[in-house]
């Protein structure tokens, strides 16, 4: 098992999400078998990519843990290895981080993951650079675990890397970018090193520089970058080109077939060493997460209440139909106390704001997998729903008692035997409408209590959020118990007769 990143994540995530589900492999052949959703959801992974990522510059990490042929996992140990990686990669994150896995036949977890932390907004990058290591520890411990064989480092040290685009079109032999000129240079420096011309990654950028006239633009540990000034620079990656302590090419390969012979002899004692450096790894990276990703650093994503409150008020009221709400709060002390807000006055102005105007977006809660603000509106339509079906069943009953009481009224006698049982319902109903106008009067009420605590200053946008969401959900059990009240009213005003 080894596990591979793609060097994707600057495009939209819904390409990835959509190549991840399609029926068709990268070369256009039909897959062997239907991809299936592991864990997570596609078009929640696309609606945060487009509404938290656009931003960033890097907007998903994407890959996939790789299985040699004969290695199989049962559905239970495909979560199992699943939840370690979680752990591995995403330590002190649990619950801010939204992942998509999907499994492409046996042998292949594909993982794509939105590079964003969901409570505060900021970006966040499960694999940032020299995570190569970790990443090491993570296939040793995890093969041993499930009795596959080690990863076996190629003794080739001449091995380059090519990006995931550049390999499909090597392999559809087509044009991409630079990639001509890159193999040509790849493959004379190649031919250099096998001559003993170039012994080691000194010899070589030197030879680069002075001898080729190239400039190079970053010489990072693993790659060297050739700028090139009629279009995108070329990378040359892995192999020759990693950082190499001064050592020869000749001593690098001794070294690697050393490195052989020890993965292919990895014993419990090796387990035991690097699951102890592994787990000291992540214990670290989770306090690094929990320091960098609290609230009390959220203020470069999130301004806090004390210096926009006029503003946090302003995106309340527009939502709730009270233009007067910014001006009732200009400072961090002002209107704790202020009389109950006019802003919950009319119930039926805050449902026609969340259902027809456009809201602002906001950061996610991703326990149901819904965007808050759709949540809300789905929240209100369920209620709303339900009490136009109250009205209509409620107006359907009363039209059929008035039949009744009409009938009822053609002969005396039985109008007589039945007076009983329609005075008992009516007294029902009245009942009814009592209990349901005193239920309304409450509502009203708590909505009086929520309007005066969304004006205490202090509060974060995520609390303003969830105080939005509970409004909208009293708003609509208001409108279903008003429901109730006029149906009553109109069941009872049609009886005609003396009590």
């Amino acid at each position: 098992m080894i596990v591979k990143n793609f060097s994707t994540g600057r495009n939209s995530v819904s390409h990835a999400v959509n190549y991840l589900l399609s029926q068709d492999d990268w070369k256009g052949n039909d897959r062997d078998s239907k991809p299936e959703v592991l864990k997570g959801d596609p078009e929640l992974t696309k609606q945060i990519g487009k509404d938290l990522c656009d931003r960033f510059s890097s907007k998903y990490l994407s890959g996939v843990i790789s299985l040699a042929e004969g290695e199989k996992l049962t559905d239970q140990q495909k979560q199992e290895l699943i939840s370690s990686f979680e752990k591995t990669f995403m330590p002190g994150m649990e619950g801010r981080f939204n992942a998509l896995y999907v499994a492409h036949g046996n042998n292949e977890i594909h993982y794509v993951v939105n590079k964003v932390d969901l409570e505060t907004g900021k970006a966040f990058n499960p694999m940032p650079p020299g995570h190569e290591h970790m990443k090491d520890l993570f296939q040793k411990t995890e093969n041993f675990k499930y009795g596959f064989e080690q990863v076996i480092p190629n003794p080739d040290i001449g091995i380059t890397k090519y990006t995931h685009e550049e390999q499909k079109a090597i392999a559809r032999n087509e044009t991409f970018g630079n990639l001509k000129s890159k193999q040509a240079i790849d493959t004379e420096l190649k031919s250099m090193v096998q001559q003993g011309l170039i012994n080691n990654r000194e010899e070589l950028i030197s030879f680069l520089k002075n001898d080729c006239g190239f400039t190079l633009s970053r010489i990072g540990q693993d790659y060297l970058s050739i700028k090139n000034p009629d279009g995108q620079n070329i990378r040359l990656k892995g192999g020759i080109y990693v950082e190499g302590n001064n050592k020869s090419y000749e001593d690098l390969a001794v070294e690697k077939a050393g490195n052989i012979e020890r993965a292919s002899q990895y014993s419990k004692t090796d387990y035991e060493r690097d699951k102890r450096e592994l787990t000291q790894i992540c214990q670290a990276r989770a306090t690094y997460n929990l320091e960098t990703y609290s609230r009390r650093n959220e203020t470069s994503q999130i301004e806090l209440s004390n210096n926009t409150s006029n503003r946090d008020n302003r995106y309340f009221a527009d939502r709730l139909n009270d233009a007067l709400l910014p001006e009732k709060s200009n400072s961090r002390f002002e209107n704790r106390h202020n009389k109950q807000s006019e802003v919950f006055s009319s119930h039926q102005g805050a449902t026609n704001k969340l259902n027809h105007q456009p809201r602002q977006k906001t950061l996610l809660h991703t326990n149901t997998g819904e965007l808050s603000h759709d949540r809300i509106r789905n929240k209100l339509n369920e209620t709303l729903g339900k009490s136009e079906q109250i009205n209509g069943d409620f107006a359907k009953r009363s039209h059929e008692l008035s039949k009744s009481s009409s009938e009822l009224s053609e002969g005396s006698n039985d109008f007589k035997s039945n007076v009983g049982a329609i005075t008992a319902t009516c007294e029902k109903t009245i009942g009814d409408t009592r209990l349901f106008s005193s239920r309304s009067a409450d509502i009203k009420k708590k909505l009086g209590e929520l309007g005066m605590k969304s004006q205490q200053v202090g509060m974060s946008k995520f609390a303003l959020m969830a105080l939005d969401y509970k409004i909208a959900e009293m708003t609509g059990q208001l409108a279903q118990a008003e429901a109730h009240e006029r149906a009553q009213a109109q069941r009872t005003s049609s009886y005609d007769f003396e009590r």
